[in-house]
């Protein structure tokens, strides 16, 4: 169980920073969009963090992740309701988030100090 939730809970994070890369990589036209890579890998970097510590199942990583994920939670319920151009991209990462504390907890729960 241990093994599974580590490997779901990097695939969440990887996850989360692959949809944050095409939702601001790709302008309006498919094309690629250099400043939004740029600015999509400085949001991301934050959660490229967690990646280390979860490898080692270390609980206190798993516990500063929960404050984090919480901060990329609200900006994508944010993003759904305000700006209907982005809806998709925004509730595609709101159920990854929330995927993403979902484990972020049980992995505080379940991992020793």
């Amino acid at each position: 169980m241990s093994k599974t939730l580590r490997i779901a809970l990097i695939a969440l994070v990887i996850g989360n920073t692959a949809i944050l890369m095409s939702w601001y990589g790709l302008d309006g036209g498919g094309r690629s969009n250099p400043a939004g890579l740029i600015a999509a890998a400085i949001g991301s970097l934050p959660l490229l963090i967690l990646l280390p510590g979860l490898a080692r199942r270390r609980r206190r990583t798993a516990q500063w992740g929960c404050m984090l994920i919480v901060f990329y939670i609200g900006f994508a319920i944010m993003e759904v309701m305000a700006n209907e151009a982005a809806r998709v991209f925004a509730s595609v990462l709101l159920i990854s988030s929330g995927l993403l504390l979902g484990a972020l907890v049980i992995a505080v729960r379940r991992w020793q100090s």
